[in-house]
């Protein structure tokens, strides 16, 4: 039971940080204003930065790590899935080496921003120190 429920919450970790999401071949653009729409639905840091910023030149999102962390279906996980997730969003997002652990699939550039937007929409909840 352990093993599967690792095992989920380590693909949901993935999902959230948009691992092997394809790049676009050609920029998106449009006339129907959604993305100026989407981009103020959610949480914004101090610095103006969010989840919800979209880049459409060659991937969806300017920040590797999904909004849907916002949701109360996410954060109501239990315990038990929650934790793992964490801990791998936790790697992740670090700058530190972390032995014995697979990471490195976020972007070096997008962690700290990253990070700052976590520390600023959901404080503590990565408990981590940002450097």
């Amino acid at each position: 039971t352990q093993r599967r429920i690792a095992s989920a919450a380590n693909a949901l970790a993935e999902a959230l940080l948009l691992i092997d999401e394809p790049k676009f071949e050609d920029a998106v653009s449009g006339t129907s204003g959604f993305r100026e729409i989407f981009q103020t639905m959610g949480p914004v840091s101090s610095n103006g930065q969010s989840l919800r910023q979209l880049d459409l030149t060659e991937r969806l999102f300017r920040y590797p790590l999904s909004f849907l962390i916002y949701t109360p279906e996410f954060q109501q996980l239990p315990a038990e899935v929650m934790g793992p997730v964490k801990e791998r969003l936790r790697v992740e997002l670090s700058d530190g080496g972390i032995e014995g652990v697979r990471r490195g699939l976020v972007q070096q550039s997008s962690r700290p921003e990253i990070r700052q937007i976590l520390s600023d929409t959901l404080p503590g909840w990565l408990d981590f120190e940002l450097e």
